[in-house]
């Protein structure tokens, strides 16, 4: 009887510069020759290629496959043996907090592809499937929910109860796939709940024991080279003292990571944080800080290769939790910024502020956007404004009629003293403004004008 030790079935190998990955092969069994081949449906991809024997009843060796799948290795000798599922495409690290874990309801999930699999947690390959996140069956002690006496029986309920944890990765790389033609490997990173600072590489020799360490070793544990990331956090920075230092800690996490996987130029697509139902308004100004953050990190370029989608427009499923439908709304967005990241294409996705003047009539501001002209709108909702720190009421908001790069707000009186402005303030505002393409405006401010 014959047994394959590698690989796994339904792993994914990167592909090189030429399109094309070594799958090493290894196989236990008694006999007095070995061969295996890569197949694809009833077509073979690499032909019988001869294992070297090695010690213990082994035997080993290299097929180079091309870029595509899935493929079927079978294995010949005393015996067969087979593993399917495997592709040849690119890794993709997914990361962030519960949004990036997914907390939809999985009856309108996005539904998994041949193309696109997934390196859980427990360091096992399969078809990318919501949910992606199972912590008690993770390998790195920095996931697990709860003790590890109780953790068998805690896996165990969330396979036979759980009715939620949809999130944006598997329709990311469905998207992406699919407007590659290149099969997609999801690396999954995430943890809800988690701040910049349990983030932080700072702690990577802790190993699995944090969540920075734990990335890299499952980055190692597939083969080190990865196509890029996608990230999803930044709620738990809104507390109020941490709020403040969000992006120099942005900055040195991305900086960091490129650095540890040797890729400085990696792509990384991000989403700025979007509404919360609830939370004391006393600190919703934090809330507003980090978002006003990762819009400027963004106008900015100090990423890198790097760009952000919003999630203002997207409806929740509770209080803070992007549902279902969102979610695969915001993979496909996911996919579009990555698609421009690697190959070229329209950044940045939607308006982004690119200033704000306050006429000298005292009650008319013009604030002007980069990007695809704006959405034409006789009203348009999300903007609120504050003279000497105190509200005031607007007698209206719509895009100019001749400009269509410009949204004109105006005053119901004349601003007398420091005038500032937003899009999106507070926890859950109502928000209008879109290119001519539909993509939302995200949050920023506040802009003193």
């Amino acid at each position: 009887m014959l047994r394959i030790e590698q690989p796994q079935a339904y792993r994914v190998f990167p592909q090189d510069e030429a399109g094309r990955a070594e799958i090493a092969v290894r196989v236990v069994g008694e006999s007095d020759r070995m061969q295996a081949r890569l197949v694809s449906g009833g077509e073979e991809v690499v032909p019988w290629t001869s294992l070297e024997p090695e010690k213990g009843k082994a035997w080993a060796g290299t097929l180079r496959a091309p870029m595509g799948g899935p493929y079927r290795l079978e294995v010949w000798g005393n015996g067969t043996a087979r593993v399917s599922g495997l592709l040849v495409g690119d890794l993709w690290i997914t990361a962030g907090q519960s949004n990036a874990d997914g907390v939809g309801a999985l009856s309108e999930a996005e539904r998994p592809s041949r193309l696109v699999n997934a390196f859980y947690y427990d360091d096992r390959w399969g078809r990318a499937e919501e949910p992606l996140c199972w912590y008690n069956e993770a390998t790195d002690p920095v996931h697990w929910g709860v003790g590890a006496a109780m953790r068998e029986e805690a896996a165990r309920n969330d396979r036979n109860f759980r009715v939620y944890g949809a999130g944006p990765a598997v329709a990311f790389g469905n998207a992406l796939s699919r407007a590659t033609g290149v099969p997609v490997g999801l690396i999954v990173c995430s943890h809800g709940g988690t701040s910049m600072d349990q983030w932080s590489p700072s702690l990577r020799g802790e190993g699995g024991k944090s969540l920075y360490g734990s990335l890299l070793r499952r980055v190692a544990a597939v083969g080190g080279r990865v196509r890029g990331c996608i990230w999803y956090q930044g709620e738990s920075d809104t507390m109020v003292e941490d709020a403040k230092d969000y992006r120099a800690k942005m900055r040195d996490f991305v900086a960091t990571l490129r650095r540890d996987l040797g890729n400085p130029e990696m792509p990384l697509a991000w989403v700025q944080i979007g509404k919360f139902y609830g939370g004391d308004p006393s600190w919703a100004w934090a809330w507003d800080l980090v978002q006003d953050q990762q819009v400027r990190m963004d106008i900015s370029g100090e990423l890198g290769r790097a760009a952000m989608v919003p999630a203002i427009d997207l409806e929740l499923c509770d209080a803070i939790h992007v549902g279902s439908r969102g979610q695969r709304i915001l993979g496909r967005r996911l996919a579009e910024v990555a698609y421009a990241l690697m190959h070229g294409g329209e950044l940045p996705w939607g308006p982004r502020p690119a200033g704000a003047k306050l006429e000298a009539d005292g009650r008319t501001i013009r604030v002007r956007f980069t990007g695809r002209p704006l959405a034409r709108a006789s009203r348009v909702w999300g903007f609120t404004v504050e003279v000497e720190g105190r509200p005031v009421p607007l007698a209206g908001c719509r895009v100019d009629r001749k400009d269509p790069h410009t949204v004109v707000v105006r005053l119901a009186a004349p601003a007398q003293g420091e005038t500032r402005l937003w899009y999106g303030q507070g926890f859950n505002p109502v928000v209008s403004l879109r290119d001519e393409r539909g993509r939302p405006c995200p949050v920023f401010g506040p802009v003193t004008v």
